[in-house]
């Protein structure tokens, strides 16, 4: 332990610095407010899929929602939580590329606002490589291991690097061996909680619409860069032949559809552990490496500048930078109990988590309308489920009075709309009922 004195201390610095800023300086996200809230209704018992939408296996939240079971509710844990498998990831590239790795810091810091089930992957995807290069017994089990927990992470990276790495390993029985028993659990856990049928929805046959509604559509320099990369990487590849490559090939499938500066730096970091690792020296690798560092760093400073309102009213956040303070939520949440007690509540709007926590709300499926997040053909489904039950119950819907332009599925807005009754409009929300 002595030996590694130094390293402990910084990583330890590093640990510390990360919950800080991730909580104190940068701005949150909707990504923060839905990955807390997929832990959130973990830690109450809910069960994904069936009692609330995800469209990504839940691994990541798991021990998130565990966190929350012991520790309680507070938003800081997200913070702690994800700069525990940052520095995971750095312990990693240390191991690679010794001091090196804290030009890395400020991609990694930078990552913490938007990190999510991404970071696990990352982290999981740096262990498989790890894994792959070294010469030891049980190697494909260790892998199968490792691949199933990227397939429960994140699907599309996982699933491909499945079917490649089953196919290059030595003993395929040992890798199914290290591969099947927890896959299986995690299926028989699904079937036990009828919980199969919409995974399959949401995690597979959604991911057509998610592709769809979700696709960059803008050309930008950071993505010239970032293809520029890729076709890089092919071709030395080619040239190699080093199954590394491969593998980081699969890897990129993370940053698509979206590819916006989030998904392309998670994506970037193993091309440039691979560049280190074998070709520091290279010009093109100082520049490369120099490039994103600098880009992670503008951002960085951004943040920083932006940091000057910290949510006071809501206790379970107290603290955390955010443009809006959300003093209105608990006013709102009052106001429903107080006139709409006796009604099936539905909430549109990008914070509907953060409300329905504070309300003390059961949260479900309708409170995230995103494009893409609610199953094969999702909208016209949602639509229909919408209208069946406020056939039959009292329905009161609350949305952004501000038109949104961003993840929200327009064309459910539009349809309540038009559908229902407005009652009132109060703190920037609309208010209709059915009956």
């Amino acid at each position: 332990m002595m030996r590694y004195k130094k390293e402990i201390f910084v990583f330890f610095l590093i640990f510390f610095v990360m919950v800080i800023w991730n909580y104190y300086f940068q701005l949150l996200t909707g990504d923060e407010i839905w990955t807390y809230g997929f832990s959130f209704n973990i830690s109450n018992g809910l069960i994904p899929y069936r009692d609330f939408n995800m469209i990504v296996p839940p691994l990541y939240m798991y021990p998130l929602g565990m966190m929350i079971r012991v520790f309680g509710n507070y938003f800081i844990l997200l913070a702690i939580y994800n700069s525990i498998l940052e520095i995971g990831i750095m312990v990693l590239l240390y191991r690679k590329i010794s001091w090196k790795c804290l030009l890395y810091f400020p991609l990694l810091l930078f990552l913490l606002t938007n990190a999510g089930y991404n970071i696990l992957c990352l982290f999981l995807f740096l262990v498989f490589l790890e894994i792959y290069e070294r010469k030891i017994m049980m190697r494909d089990f260790y892998l199968g291991l490792i691949v199933c927990l990227l397939v429960l992470t994140k699907q599309t990276v996982g699933g491909i690097l499945l079917i490649v790495t089953f196919f290059l390993a030595k003993d395929k029985r040992k890798f199914l061996l290290g591969f099947l028993p927890i896959a299986m659990l995690f299926f028989w856990y699904l079937f036990q909680e009828h919980a199969f049928i919409e995974f399959w929805d949401y995690c597979f046959l959604g991911m057509f619409d998610f592709t769809s509604n979700n696709v960059a559509k803008d050309f930008d320099l950071l993505k010239i860069i970032y293809f520029m990369a890729l076709i890089g990487l092919i071709k030395l590849f080619v040239t190699k032949k080093d199954k590394k490559l491969l593998f980081i090939l699969i890897f990129q499938i993370i940053a698509f559809p979206i590819i916006d500066i989030y998904h392309i730096l998670i994506a970037i970091i193993p091309i440039l552990l691979y560049l280190h690792h074998y070709h520091f020296k290279s010009r093109y690798t100082l520049i490369f490496t120099s490039f994103f560092f600098f880009l992670a760093l503008f951002y960085n400073i951004i943040d920083v500048l932006e940091a000057n309102n910290h949510v006071q009213s809501l206790d379970f956040m107290r603290g955390k930078n955010s443009k809006t303070d959300f003093s209105f939520v608990s006013k709102l949440n009052h106001y429903i109990d107080e006139h709409y007690a006796d009604y099936d509540l539905y909430f549109f709007s990008d914070i509907a988590y953060l409300i329905k926590i504070d309300g003390k709300r059961v949260i479900n499926k309708y409170d995230l309308i995103n494009n893409g997040n609610m199953g094969y053909n999702g909208t016209k489904k949602y639509i229909k489920e919408l209208d069946d039950k406020c056939s039959i119950k009292k329905c009161l819907f609350v949305l952004d009075a501000i038109d949104t332009s961003g993840q929200i599925n327009l064309e459910i807005i539009n349809h309540i709309k038009k559908t229902y009754v407005k009652q009132n409009e109060i703190y920037n929300f609309i208010i209709l009922k059915n009956k």
